[in-house]
This record gives C-alpha cells, structure tokens and sequence, in this order.
C-alpha cells in the first residue's frame, strides 16, 4: 500500500464513525447517560447509539453501537455488528468479549484481548492486540503492540510497533522504531519505512520480503501534516455541524435553491466574490484616517475569513443529498459532501483548488439567494385595498361628509330633443 492509500486510509476512520452516526440506516435506541450499561443477559435487537461518560457491555447488542465517550468502554459481552467510537479513554474488548463486525474510530487507546471478526481501523495513541482480528489492522498513532493474531494485514503509522504474533498478510507500516518479537509469524511481506534498522528475534518468521525503505520525507513532519490535516476537517464538521444547527431554517433553502437554480447561484457567488475585493479596495482609498482604514482592512478579512469557512456548507450539503438522494439528512449529506471535498483538496491539488473554488462560489451564492428570498418571505404584505379616500375640506367632519353622487344617465330621446 502506498502512503497516500495509507493516508486516505486514515482519513476515512473519522468519515467512518461520523458516518455511523449521522447516516444511520435504521432509526434505533438513541441513549444519552452518564453511564452505560448492558448487563449480562440483556439482549438489544436495534442499532443503538449512545452519548456517555463511559460504558460496559456485559449482555448482547444484536446491531451496530456508535457512541460517543468521555471515559472508558468494557466490551466483555457481545456486539453483532460494528462498533463506531470516539472516546477520550481506554476502550477494551475483554478476552470474553466478541466483536462481530469491526471496531473503528478515533480513541486515546484500544485494547483487544478478545475477537473481532473483521477490522480494527482506529486511530489512537495506544493500539494493543493480544486477541485476534479477523481481518486488517490499521492504525495512526503513537503506539502498536501486536501479540496475537491477525487474518490479514497490518498497515498504518506510528512512532513505534512491536510486531511479535501472528499475521496471515502482509506488514506494511511507517514507523520511527519497529521490533520483530520471537513469536512473529508474517505469512506475507513485511515491508517498513524507517531512518531505523528492526530489531529482530532470531526466531521470528517472516515467509516474504523483509525490507526496509527509506522514508520520502521526515517522519515527524509527516505526522504532524496529518494531523494537522485531519484536525482541521474535524474542525470544520464541528463548525459546519454548529452552523447547520444554528441555521436550520436558512441552511436547507440555500442547499435546495443550489439543487434548483445552480446556474443563477453561481453568477451570484461569482458577482460576490468579485465584489468583495473591490469593496475592500474602495473602502481603503475612500477611507482618509488610519483608523478607519485598519476597519476597512478588518472587516475585508473578516468577511473573507466567513466566506472561506462558511461559505461551501450549502454547496457540500447539496451535494451530499444528490448523492444520497435525500436519505442523510443535513447532516449526513453535509459529512459526505465536506469528506469528499477534503479528499480531493487532499490527494489532488490542482483540481482540489478548482473543487475548492467551485463549492465556495456556489455556496456562497446559496446563502446570498436564500437570505434575498427569505426577506422577500417576510416582507410586510401589500394592502388588499387601497387606503381610504378623506376629504382635505375645513369645514367637513366625518359625520355630515357624504360620497359623491354618480353621473346622471341621459337618453337617447333627451338627445334628439337638445338637437
């Protein structure tokens, strides 16, 4: 796998668990407690998705679990389908408990003693197998330990791993320090980018390629533009997800008038963003003193700053209900549409550019219109009859005024008779 692939990778664990919560495909048990607990015995036959201060599931959740956690969550039971987690503390799959599905999100560490059938895609600090995984491992952080078993591959980045159990695939990982145990079995490659030698066992076995590759640029660096790249989407889904809330009368008429009216939009956005700088520019040569030229120059970055973060929302949220023909909701589309966005940004430059111009013109021209109609919308409404005609006369009161007679109708006879 290539870095980039690897990346992308990563940068789809969040789509993932954001995913899972916003786009869920059944509406189920939705739980908001300090804590929560499935006892032993209890069975839950629904998806279930749960904000809390931390959790233990000791009976049976026969659907996905997507929660969200402060602290620590103890799978000791059994989850059927996949678990979706963004938690600030330790989540650990006990040796007596099963993960039918897989487990991905963003935590601060993961333990699996237990069995998870298909993925553990995370990322955390602290990754830490000594059960088995049935498929891949992947993972962005700080630190691997692998000392179980894995039905496929191990990919990802860290600054250090041990690799001392079982992998049916191939290893292919960056790291800054990497060590073979003695019980490392790796049926396939076993492929690492470091400025560092492995230190090896003598008695691991790797059946392929053992090779270790010059990383392309330093390894810190890497990780810190990573992170700093997937900080700032986080950011941005927060923010949007804020805006979208805060807005929810205004943000579904500026997606829908993109989907109906894409053209006019677009000339709308484009007349703004051509605006804009020539409003700046008029401001500071018309402006005599300093200081309303330092105002002027606020408020051009500022009302750039807003356009540049608030503006694509309606475009992406469009686009995101194109995509999901309506299914998503607002939020849901606006994941989809801000994730593919960040991707091509991400992986391709020069048309993330384009992307990026495209969807901040459009959206900007969506807020425009639909900020215009719904001004329209509740502008006072014209009469349904014309004012009252009042006499200007002094010496007439509204008690002896009397309306106008109506002309007398003369016929034809009266006519012959005047000639």
């Amino acid at each position: 796998m290539s870095w980039s692939r690897t990346r992308l990778a990563f940068f789809s664990l969040g789509l993932l668990a954001v995913l899972g919560v916003m786009v869920p495909r059944v509406v189920a048990a939705v739980i908001d407690t300090s804590i929560f607990i499935v006892q032993e015995g209890d069975v839950i036959d629904e998806d279930v998705y749960v904000a809390a201060d931390r959790g233990r599931i000791d009976g049976v959740i026969a659907g996905d679990l997507i929660i969200g956690l402060a602290g620590d969550l103890m799978i000791s039971g059994r989850v059927d389908g996949d678990i979706y987690v963004a938690a600030g503390g330790r989540v650990t799959v006990a040796d007596t408990g099963t993960v039918a599905g897989s487990v991905r999100g963003a935590v601060r560490e993961v333990i699996v003693d237990g069995s998870v059938g298909v993925d553990v895609a995370v990322a955390a600090l602290s990754t830490t197998v000594r059960g088995s995984v049935g498929r891949d491992v992947i993972m962005g952080g700080v630190t691997l330990q692998h000392e179980g078993s894995v039905g496929r591959d191990i990919r990802g980045w860290m600054f250090t791993a041990v690799v001392d159990g079982g992998v049916a695939g191939d290893v292919d990982i960056r790291v800054q320090s990497l060590e073979v145990g003695s019980d490392a079995e790796v049926a396939g490659d076993l492929v690492y980018r470091s400025t560092q030698d492995a230190v090896t066992s003598v008695s691991a076995e790797v059946a392929g390629q053992f090779v270790r590759l010059e990383p392309r640029s330093p390894f810190v660096v890497d990780l810190y533009l990573t992170l700093a790249t997937v900080l700032s989407f986080l950011a941005f889904l927060l923010v949007g997800i804020l805006v979208i809330w805060l807005l929810r009368s205004t943000t579904p008429r500026a997606a829908a008038v993109i989907q109906k009216k894409p053209w006019k939009v677009l000339g709308v956005g484009f007349v703004a963003a051509v605006a804009l700088p020539v409003l700046g520019i008029l401001l500071l040569v018309l402006a005599a003193p300093f200081l309303a030229k330092a105002a002027a120059m606020t408020l051009l970055v500022l009302l750039s700053v807003l356009a540049f973060v608030f503006g694509p929302i309606p475009a992406l949220i469009a686009f995101g209900n194109w995509a999901l023909r309506r299914r998503g909701g607002l939020f849901g589309a606006f994941v989809l549409g801000a994730t593919v966005w960040r991707l091509g940004v991400w992986f391709i430059p020069i048309v993330g550019l384009a992307l990026t111009l495209a969807v901040t013109t459009w959206g900007v021209g969506g807020w425009l219109v639909a900020a215009w109609d719904s001004r329209r919308r509740h502008a006072p409404p014209d009469p349904l009859l014309p004012p009252a005609i009042v006499p200007e006369s002094d010496d007439a009161s509204e008690t002896d005024w009397e309306p106008p007679l109506p002309p007398l109708e003369t016929s034809g006879a009266d006519t012959d008779e005047g000639q």
